[in-house]
């Protein structure tokens, strides 16, 4: 597995005894909930440890090797192992079997500091055995999650079967302990939130530990895990130990080893800053309002091994470092204003990284998700340099590399969880590709599992799942639209019609589904993040209007959408409040990596017609992160006003309310060209003045800085809106 592993102890060692399969039941369904999590199953009754006779003080022994006995080093080894716990204990006599106490006190340093979960069990929920459990942690300055998870038995009939050992039919009937699955799934998320921050605080600890340079190793360096840059006994002049700042390029490797250690090679101190940067913030903005592995898990672990994506994560913790400091001060896009030895180091690094993955994809031991994730880190780069058109050459990259992973017979596009989430990744990029002026690149979708297919619905129990099942629908959806074209001459044809149907028909069964879903597991969704749901909500509605005026041959459809438009107002302005609440570190208010809330916005200040709609969806533009993926908030908040004060030049004279264009006078499609961070072209088109004459085109300049300062300040406050936006 490439996430560290918990271990789930079964604490009874009883005969008969129900622990294990109540033990499995709580396995199973953190499983099903986290597929990616590598969880171990623990059983004392297995390990069968005698009571302890071990006859040194476990708080004064540093290592396996001080313990008498070969059982209790292998008992060392096994809880050292893990990064962190889960307790699943009964109620035995008001209080938590011997055998758990016993097993824990073998130990101390083994335990120290990680997570731990209980989960109780027993006639009243065993809530004793578990309180009394809880102080024993907290002893061993242990991370107990809080609140504990107790699983009362329901009846007594169940009770008796549970003291005899006989099959519960937990497994096979949900609504056993319904209310008690959504209490674990709850303090899981807790207690692996907890694993991850504590592994990030060890790579911190062990990058500043200062090798003592004794041979062949140095105590420190065995103490704390790290690589020993001690002298090399072979070598007699020990400075030309020195590493380079690009080291040479490893063998290829697809996991970390077995060892959970995270340890980071050493580099620079600028180096190591950059690294932790990524770590702590760079990883959030790209994961978002959803859970990552990708970005918050693998990518650490993996720029310890493999020379390209480290140097790529540091390039890219850098440009996100300097620019996270200049757009917390200035809403318009940086361009320039990176100090040019900052953007020397940066564009060294991104050179680095090329350099290494060129001679790894040369290789013997290519390894081709390496290769997509190193795409994914240059698409971010791009992104944040300001280079669009660069970005989008990496996307498209990134797309094509994965249409080979699907016309691979060998291939396993579903082998890993990593490789899934890659794949979505890069999915949702492709819609960005069709909204700023490149081609789709076909996939074939179908290879996908049919779990997170809208049919298989029934058994989502995680957002991610229902955010997969959006994003390969939005797929169909914009390769349905871009098939249509720009046409409207030869709109309607039967196949079309069909096919729009059933877009509409998958999009109402998504959301049905997706409201099944938050109405079973939503109290904890809503726990882990609630900006997730609402996003979805909003993606879902907007590709939906998408799909649904397709067809039609002229704009005034989308006056019989303002509920729509409405809709989408409503759950941007939530987003955005729920976002300034919980953002408090300004990660994803001055970039994030998907796209938000900016897209939906956009659209609806140039399609929706009402004036005051669409002037509450600019003003909260301006209220947006500063970029998100491809899209800046400043400069689609001044094309969508550019392109509502065009629309409306002819009825500024009427009252605000009273401003809906002419269809003539609409503009049909905007299209941005030539964009950097001053300036672009917007080339709009219209109707044709003749009913099968050819589109108008006009083009204009824009200049970013100019706009801002002939912004009329009458655009908001006559519609009652402030103009502080």
């Amino acid at each position: 597995m490439l996430t560290p592993t918990i271990g789930i102890i079964v604490c009874s060692q009883r005969v008969p005894r129900s622990g294990l399969q109540i033990t499995n039941f709580v396995l199973n369904s953190i499983q099903k909930a986290y597929p990616t999590a590598n969880l171990r199953l623990i059983d004392l009754a297995t390990w069968n440890l005698p009571m302890y006779n071990e006859p040194g003080i476990p708080s004064f022994i540093t290592s396996p090797d001080g313990y008498t006995h070969e059982l209790t080093r292998k008992w060392s080894e096994e809880i050292a192992s893990h990064a962190g716990f889960i307790f699943v204990t009964p109620q035995y006599n008001w209080g938590y079997p011997a055998s758990i106490k016993n097993a824990i006190d073998y130990l101390f340093h083994e335990w120290t500091g990680k997570p731990a979960m209980i989960v109780s069990y027993g006639g009243h929920g065993g809530g004793k055995a578990a309180q009394q459990l809880l102080q024993v942690l907290q002893g061993l300055r242990m991370q107990p999650v809080e609140p504990l998870v107790a699983l009362a038995f329901p009846t007594k009939e169940f009770t008796g079967r549970a003291a005899r050992g006989e099959d519960l039919g937990m497994m096979e009937d949900e609504s056993i302990w319904k209310d008690g699955r959504e209490q674990i799934l709850t303090a899981f998320q807790l207690d692996r939130e907890r694993v991850w921050k504590i592994i990030l605080a060890i790579i911190v600890e062990i990058r500043h530990v200062k090798c003592d340079e004794q041979q062949p190793e140095c105590l420190q360096c065995v103490k704390t895990g790290r690589k020993c840059d001690g002298y090399d006994p072979k070598q007699t002049n020990p400075q030309s130990q020195q590493r380079a700042v690009v080291d040479p390029v490893p063998v290829a490797r697809t996991k970390p080893s077995a060892d959970q250690r995270l340890v980071l090679r050493p580099g620079t101190r600028e180096e190591r800053q950059y690294i932790e940067f990524f770590c702590t913030r760079t990883s959030r903005a790209l994961s978002g309002f959803f859970d990552s592995d990708l970005w918050g898990y693998f990518l650490p672990q993996l720029s310890h091994s493999e020379a390209a994506i480290r140097h790529a994560v540091i390039a890219l913790g850098a440009l996100h470092q300097h620019l996270h400091v200049i757009l917390s001060k200035d809403k318009h896009d940086p361009g320039r204003k990176i100090a040019p030895e900052n953007e020397q180091f940066i564009i060294q690094q991104y050179n680095s990284a090329i350099r290494h993955l060129v001679a790894q994809m040369s290789s013997a031991n290519q390894v081709p998700h390496l290769t997509l994730i190193a795409c994914c880190l240059f698409v971010c780069l791009e992104i944040l340099s300001g280079q669009g058109s660069k970005a989008l050459d990496h996307i498209e990259a990134g797309l094509k590399i994965l249409q080979r992973w699907e016309n691979d017979p060998n291939g396993k596009l579903q082998s890993e969880g990593i490789t899934r989430e890659l794949t979505y990744t890069v999915i949702r990029w492709n819609t960005q590709l069709s909204k700023h002026g490149r081609k789709m690149i076909a996939l074939n979708l179908s290879q996908l599992d049919t779990a997170e297919s809208v049919g298989g619905s029934e058994t989502w129990t995680e957002i991610s799942t229902a955010r997969n099942s959006l994003d390969v629908l939005i797929n169909r959806a914009m390769s349905f639209v871009e098939a249509v074209g720009i046409d409207r001459k030869t709109r309607g044809s039967p196949w079309q019609v069909r096919r729009q149907q059933a877009l509409l028909q998958d999009f109402a069964a998504w959301l049905s589904a997706f409201n099944c879903l938050m109405k079973r597991c939503g109290r904890r969704l809503k726990k882990t993040d609630p900006r997730g749901p609402v996003l979805l909500r909003l993606h879902h509605h907007t590709n939906q209007i998408l799909v649904a005026v397709a067809l039609s041959r002229d704009e005034l459809i989308f006056d019989e959408l303002d509920d729509d438009f409405r809709a989408i107002v409503s759950y941007a302005e939530e987003l955005i409040e729920l976002n300034a609440s919980l953002d408090k570190d300004s990660v994803l208010t001055i970039f994030s990596l998907e796209t938000g809330l900016i897209s939906s916005l956009c659209y609806t200040a140039s399609k929706c017609r009402n004036p005051l709609l669409r002037r509450k969806a600019i003003s909260l533009l301006y209220r947006c992160p500063q970029k998100e993926g491809l899209w800046s908030m400043q400069q689609y908040a001044i094309l969508s006003r550019i392109i509502v004060q065009i629309e409306e030049a002819v009825v500024a004279h009427l009252p605000l309310e009273q401003r809906i264009p002419e269809d003539r006078h609409r503009v049909y499609t905007a299209h941005i060209e030539n964009r950097n961070c001053r300036s672009c072209q917007l080339v709009l088109r219209h109707m044709p003045e003749a009913g099968d004459g050819e589109w108008h085109y006009r083009v204009r300049d824009v200049d970013f800085s100019a706009e801002v300062e002939a912004e009329d300040p009458n655009f908001f406050t006559e519609a009652g809106i402030s103009s502080e936006v």
